[in-house]
């Protein structure tokens, strides 16, 4: 830095040429321009699990396990996993099975594949931790369209009660198209549910029902361009696959490819009830999208070792600071 010598106003020891100078008596001044503060990072900690596939067997232990005057106690069976749930910022569970309270509760008893639970379950996951829950699944229509609206309204009351987000199976087709974002820790997530099939039912003619199915692509397409301009990440619930085997489809590889490329940044896979493996799909443009491509079943009562083994998806959304 410089500074002029002292004196008079014009003055200047050598002749009338003004002279700078620097001494050890001047002090320095920082003249670097200040740096822009850097944005943290946005992180979200997020456990998914599959199928929640309550059987016969399972629902009557639960019974066997409630207390005078209860019919049911669900909690006690998902208590050795409750520290990991809770754990995370974000919870994501695949309801496999509806809760329709004016039909039997059925578990796939009498050889027939039929589900309907108990409304004890609802309240064991919920207590256990879970935020959000899926229901595009093939057991949707197991007791008629009826059941399954009944099913809705039900999670829907929940979700209102217990801040949820619930998705999947929806009331009418404004609702399909109601796509469901939630804010945690500052990150925008949008959710998307599809299934593959229903078991070989339908959706009555003149039933509003919407189920939005794997083959619908240009539906999908759509929902998902949709969601990653409304949201900062988007996850995709795929209901897919061939059950009790480990092999991925080609064709659930060629709609998880088009999934990613059209904005999924993680796809949590269902329904094969057989843990399988997962890997990176890279867009075009070098970035990149999850695929989860079954995580098997999360309680059940199916005794196969393949049936047995089951995954919870533990991973981390993060949004950079900088970029």
């Amino acid at each position: 830095c410089s500074s002029r010598t002292v004196g008079k106003v014009g003055e200047s020891p050598v002749g009338d040429v003004p002279v700078q100078q620097t001494t050890a008596a001047t002090e320095e001044i920082t003249t670097e321009p200040p740096t822009e503060p850097v944005s943290e990072d946005k992180r979200v900690h997020v456990i998914a699990a599959g199928d929640n596939l309550i059987h016969y067997s399972v629902f009557k232990n639960a019974e066997k396990l409630a207390g005078p005057g209860e019919n049911f106690d669900f909690k006690p069976l998902y208590e050795p996993v409750k520290y990991l749930i809770e754990g995370a910022d974000l919870a994501i569970l695949n309801q496999e099975t509806i809760i329709s309270q004016s039909n039997p509760i059925r578990g796939a008893d009498g050889g027939a594949l039929l589900f309907n639970s108990p409304p004890e379950v609802a309240d064991a996951v919920i207590d256990l931790g879970f935020d959000v829950f899926t229901m595009a699944n093939n057991h949707l229509l197991d007791f008629g369209a009826d059941a399954t609206i009944e099913s809705i309204n039900f999670w829907n009351e929940k979700a209102a009660a217990h801040n949820l987000t619930v998705l999947g199976a929806y009331l009418n087709e404004e609702d399909s198209n109601n796509i469901r974002v939630r804010e945690v820790n500052g990150v925008k997530i949008a959710f998307l549910s599809y299934a593959e099939h229903i078991n070989g039912f339908s959706i009555p003619y003149d039933s509003p029902l919407r189920v939005v199915m794997n083959h619908e692509t240009d539906v999908i397409e759509r929902q998902i361009k949709e969601a990653n301009e409304i949201a900062d990440a988007v996850i995709v619930a795929a209901h897919w696959g061939v059950e009790d085997t480990i092999i991925v489809s080609d064709d659930r590889k060629e709609l998880a490819k088009k999934m990613v490329d059209w904005g999924a940044d993680v796809i949590l896979g269902c329904h094969t009830h057989t843990a399988e493996t997962m890997e990176w799909i890279q867009r075009d443009d070098g970035t990149k999208g999850f695929v989860y491509y079954s995580m098997g079943n999360f309680v059940c009562a199916q005794t196969d070792n393949f049936n047995l083994v089951g995954e919870l998806a533990d991973f981390d959304i993060v949004i950079d600071g900088e970029t």
